[in-house]
């Protein structure tokens, strides 16, 4: 063995009438095969640290579902689903790893890595709770010190700092460690779904960076509007989740505009972030505008998607907000993107505006001022 395999207690549970055909893993003598329906019986008596199924259909789902809401994450059993078909978003919400039904003597270490994973997350919405609360405090005392707005900020986005720097070293790790597997692996499911997950959760962690980025000194200078929307392009094509939907941007930029002034990489990150979340939620086309208007520049954004509330409208510029549960479980997301989209304007001094009809779409759009006494042919 090239691993401590630690000593776990594991319930396997098993349907409540035996089946010729029943497939079971193979797993150390501590494990214990327990009936669904005694199960909540037995777990009165004794929390295990692991719960390993082999179903995904409804009544496991209900039970994976009960789990999370009798027990908190740091007392709660990890939950393995040994399947050889990809689960359901939701099942997969619910479970803390999925193995293919083999008996691979790997087993017993992936399951051991599950519980440990299970366990840095509960640290880690620990220290996440302990962090908001932290912030809370730091909020109690502006009311009552007057603390100026310069000294808040700092305090505030510090986290955001510290959040990303956290998140930037254990990704690298896993995406060499999937990468690896992949190369030994070929065509398996389970690794290709690993894959797409990684990719994903690399760009949730972009988008946190991108905020912390933002939060440095700003280069303002002449700019061409076009350069900033094609370097926007250019990096979404860079992306898995949207390579291949870059022919649904409809380019629209009026000729010979004048140049505009602001900072470069920072508008092309809101530019990106616009049209990443025009993409995210249409599955239309999605129509990027530039056009003179008086001394500024319009850029607009347009989507035929879902479209917002009302009453939502100035809540999704908000930090980690999502306009309900069910939107972050359909869409996924941290909710960062816009609030990255506010803070570089809000530096920039110019407002972002949207107009959102709930089942046609949403535009997005900003005024950038222009360079008067300069004008480029682009």
């Amino acid at each position: 063995m090239l691993y401590h395999e630690q000593v776990m207690s594991i319930i396997v549970v098993t349907p409540d009438t035996s089946t010729a055909d029943l497939w079971l893993p193979d797993l150390h003598s501590t494990a214990v095969n327990c009936p669904l329906t005694q199960l909540q019986e037995h777990l009165d008596q004794h929390t295990p640290d692991v719960i390993v199924a082999t179903g995904c259909d409804q009544t496991h789902i209900d039970l994976f579902a009960s789990l999370h809401n009798r027990f908190s994450i740091e007392e709660r059993p990890a939950i393995v689903l040994f399947s050889d078909d990809i689960p359901n978003e939701y099942c997969l919400a619910l479970v803390d790893a999925v193995l293919p039904r083999t008996s691979h003597p790997m087993v017993p270490y992936q399951i051991q890595q599950a519980v440990e994973r299970k366990s840095q997350m509960a640290v880690m919405q620990m220290r996440i709770a302990a962090l908001e609360e932290a912030n809370r405090e730091l909020q109690r005392k502006q009311t009552a010190r007057q603390r100026t707005a310069d000294e808040i900020e700092t305090l505030k986005y510090s986290i955001v700092r510290n959040v990303t720097h956290e998140l930037n070293t254990p990704l690298l790790q896993v995406k060499s460690a999937v990468a690896l597997i992949a190369e030994e692996i070929d065509h398996n499911s389970l690794v290709e779904y690993a894959l797409r997950a990684t990719t994903r959760l690399e760009a949730v962690v972009k988008n946190i960076t991108q905020l912390a980025a933002s939060l440095n000194d700003m280069s303002n200078s002449p700019l061409i509007v076009r350069e900033c929307i094609d370097s926007a392009l250019r990096d979404l094509r860079r992306t898995w989740e949207y390579k291949d939907h870059i022919a649904r941007i409809q380019v629209d930029i009026e000729p010979n505009l004048p140049l505009a002034h602001g900072d470069r990489q920072g508008i092309s990150a809101v530019i990106q972030q616009l049209i990443d979340n025009a993409l995210k939620f249409s599955k239309k086309d999605v129509h990027v505008r530039a056009q003179r208007q008086d001394d500024h520049i319009k850029i607009s954004v347009q989507d035929y998607g879902i479209g917002i509330p009302k009453d939502q409208i100035e809540h999704i510029f908000e930090s980690f907000y999502q306009v309900d549960s069910s939107s972050r479980r359909r869409y996924s997301g941290t909710g960062v993107g816009l609030a990255n989209v506010r803070l570089i304007l809000d530096r920039h001094g110019i407002d972002i505006v949207v107009e959102s009809e709930q089942g046609k779409g949403s535009t997005f759009y900003f005024l950038l001022p222009t360079v008067n006494s300069t004008r480029v042919s682009i």
